[in-house]
C-alpha cells in the first residue's frame, strides 16, 4: 500500500502566509519562502500556496512565488499556487505549446517544469534552418523550432546520437548491436564542453550515464511561464533531490526484482 503524501496548503495574502477561519481575521504568520523550506525540510511531499484574494482582486494567482520556492533548496517534489486560475504549476506534464495556446481558458502565468530549454537561441536550432530547412529537407512547420516539443525531439536525438558516437569509439564504424549500443548509453559523457560544441548550450544540461545510473548524473529543470503567446524560462537549472528520490527507486526496483525472480545485472564486472 502507497504511503500516504504530505501536501501543506499556506494561505497567503499580501506577500505573507497568513492565519484565519474562513479567511476572516487573517493574522500574519511568516514568510512564504521561510515557511515552505521549513515545511519541506519536515518531509512535505509537496506544497501548494493558496492566493486567497486573488479571485475576489480578479487577478493572476501568485505564479512568482512558486518560481522561488522552487529555486530554493525546498525538497518538495512539486510546488503550486491556487487563486483565481487554479493550480498553475506542472511538473514536465502540461506544459507544451499544444496545452495552452488556444485552451479557451486565462493561460497566461501558468508555469512548468521543462528538463530542457525552450526557445531557439542555441547555435543548433540555427544549423537546423541553414542545413535542413533551406535545403527543403524539414518534414514539419518551421515556426515549431524552438517550441516544447521540437527541443524534445532535438534534446533526446542529441543523447542518442552521443551514445552512438560513444558505442563507435569502442567497437568500431560499423552497425551497431543492442548490447553495443546499450554500453554506449552507459558510458555516455556529456560534459558542458561537448554540450558547447554540439550547440545545445543552454538546452541540456551537463550529464554522466553509467551502468549503476541510467537516469544520469545531476538531473535538472527550468522553470518556464506562458505569457499568452510564448513560453519563456526564468530559472537557471534546478537541481533534482536524487538524496532523497534515489533511494526509494533503488528500494522498489530491489524489491520488484526480488518479487519477479530478477537477478540485477552485476555493474562491477
Amino acid at each position: 500500500m502507497p504511503l500516504p503524501r504530505l501536501i501543506p496548503c499556506l494561505d497567503v495574502a499580501g506577500g505573507r502566509v497568513v492565519k484565519g477561519v474562513r479567511f476572516q481575521d487573517l493574522r500574519d504568520v511568516g514568510d512564504p519562502v521561510e515557511l515552505g523550506a521549513a515545511y519541506s525540510d519536515a518531509g512535505a511531499d509537496e506544497l501548494v500556496f493558496l492566493d486567497v484574494a486573488a479571485t475576489l482582486e480578479g487577478r493572476r494567482s501568485l505564479v512568482e512565488l512558486a518560481g522561488r520556492v522552487g529555486s530554493t533548496e525546498a525538497r518538495a517534489s512539486a510546488v503550486g499556487t491556487l487563486g483565481l486560475e487554479g493550480v498553475v504549476m506542472e511538473l514536465h506534464g502540461k506544459h507544451a505549446e499544444v496545452d495552452v495556446r488556444g485552451s479557451g481558458v486565462p493561460a497566461e502565468g501558468y508555469v512548468g517544469a521543462n528538463f530542457h530549454e525552450v526557445g531557439d537561441a542555441a547555435p543548433a536550432f540555427e544549423e537546423i534552418r541553414e542545413k535542413v530547412y533551406d535545403a527543403g529537407k524539414g518534414t514539419g512547420p518551421e515556426g515549431e523550432i524552438g517550441e516544447v516539443l521540437y527541443n524534445r525531439g532535438v534534446a533526446n536525438s542529441a543523447y542518442v546520437v552521443e551514445a552512438m558516437h560513444t558505442a563507435m569509439q569502442e567497437f568500431g564504424n560499423k552497425v551497431l548491436t543492442g548490447e553495443e549500443m546499450r554500453w554506449g548509453f552507459e558510458h555516455l559523457d556529456l560534459t558542458a564542453e561537448r554540450i558547447e560544441e554540439l550547440g545545445l548550450t543552454g538546452v541540456v544540461p551537463p550529464t554522466k550515464v553509467t551502468c549503476s545510473n541510467h537516469e544520469g548524473t545531476e538531473p535538472a529543470v527550468k522553470l518556464q511561464r506562458w505569457d499568452g503567446e510564448q513560453w519563456t524560462v526564468f530559472t537557471d537549472w534546478i537541481p533534482a533531490m536524487t538524496d532523497v528520490v534515489r533511494p526509494l527507486i533503488e528500494a522498489d526496483a530491489e524489491q520488484y526484482a526480488k518479487e519477479n525472480g530478477i537477478t540485477p545485472r552485476d555493474c562491477a564486472s
